[in-house]
């Protein structure tokens, strides 16, 4: 009995090139929405990092009785033998430390002689951690450390890469100036020998030696910023609201305002993109809130609530949110 021969015909060129280019349209498609949900995912991430800061930051407040102090100024890191409050010296980031699960990074350094301390202070400033960065912007590294050149380090020795935040604390409406400076050492601060900013001229929870309470945010917790992204220059190494380590005293590294003596300070701004020769157009939004993300920054309130936030907010409500005194409550659907 004979077989019979098949005989298989296959695929033309033409008909190669029509499916490679519907293959082609369809995954141009579908690019978009795995984009999309890429950066929903992200933006998940980033609001939960900033529900626990919020938290870490309400368990600070019943434990101390107020929020976490803004520190002393740029040239001043953590120092695990100055408690919390007006004494401490390091960011809002190094005193929610031990509420975060870090307690041995808070305590590095203890009781040491000087010339070992400053170098577990520069050890603390070479540290990231995922919870004070947001994917969308970046991923947790450390980044090149700019020392400012018109004030010697108070209690650290310079690193070379240090740890950044994405995220600042609501200093209020208003930048009083000099407020990123301090003292020069121990003995300046602690003998009254430094003028410090008068506190009244800040109307936001968390700035330059402060301690402020629940019941001193009178416009309510659900109506009042605490911590929230910050604007960045993603397209340098520079950016003078970033360039310090993230457990840095009061600077605009982790302390953010509503409105500065710059106009197009105002309001919240995407990220900035700029080239070296743009720097100077920056350089004026360093303390701006923003971010990465498509139309909207995420912002925590004094409740310990998240709310995402466009960037074509209203700018009195703006305000309204960073002052925590003014009597002007703010009804959330405004935020839309």
């Amino acid at each position: 009995m004979g077989y019979r021969c098949r005989r298989f015909r296959g695929f033309s060129l033409v008909e190669l090139l029509v499916v490679i280019a519907i293959i082609g349209l369809m995954v141009q498609m579908m690019l978009p929405a795995v984009q999309m949900s890429r950066e929903a995912a992200r933006n998940t991430s980033c609001q939960n990092h900033l529900r626990q800061l919020a938290m870490a930051a309400v368990h600070h407040e019943s434990t101390h009785g107020h929020f976490p102090s803004g520190g002393w100024g740029r040239m001043w890191t953590g120092d695990p033998d100055r408690g919390v409050g007006a004494n401490q010296p390091g960011s809002w980031c190094y005193q929610l430390l031990p509420y975060l699960e870090q307690e041995h990074l808070y305590k590095l350094g203890a009781g040491e002689e000087w010339k070992t301390k400053i170098e577990s202070a520069r050890r603390l400033c070479e540290t990231p951690l995922p919870v004070f960065n947001c994917p969308t912007r970046r991923p947790c590294k450390t980044y090149r450390f700019w020392p400012s050149q018109d004030q010697a380090p108070g209690n650290y020795a310079n690193p070379e890469m240090v740890a950044k935040t994405c995220y600042a604390a609501n200093g209020g409406d208003i930048c009083p100036q000099g407020s990123n400076k301090g003292p020069v050492n121990y003995e300046q601060a602690d003998q009254g020998q430094y003028e410090w900013i008068d506190a009244s001229e800040f109307k936001g929870v968390v700035f330059q030696r402060s301690e402020i309470t629940c019941q001193q945010i009178s416009d309510g917790l659900s109506s009042t910023y605490l911590f929230g992204e910050k604007h960045c220059n993603c397209f340098t190494d520079y950016d003078p609201g970033d360039n310090q380590s993230m457990y840095h005293g009061h600077d605009a590294d982790t302390i953010r305002y509503t409105y500065t003596r710059h106009d197009n300070e105002a309001l919240p701004n995407p990220d900035t993109r700029a080239s070296d020769a743009e720097r100077y157009l920056a350089d004026l939004r360093h303390y701006a809130w923003g971010s990465s993300h498509p139309h909207t920054f995420n912002m925590s309130f004094c409740d310990g609530s998240v709310h995402s936030i466009p960037f074509s907010i209203d700018f009195t409500v703006h305000q309204r949110l960073a002052n925590r005194r003014d009597g002007k409550t703010v009804d959330m659907t405004e935020l839309k």
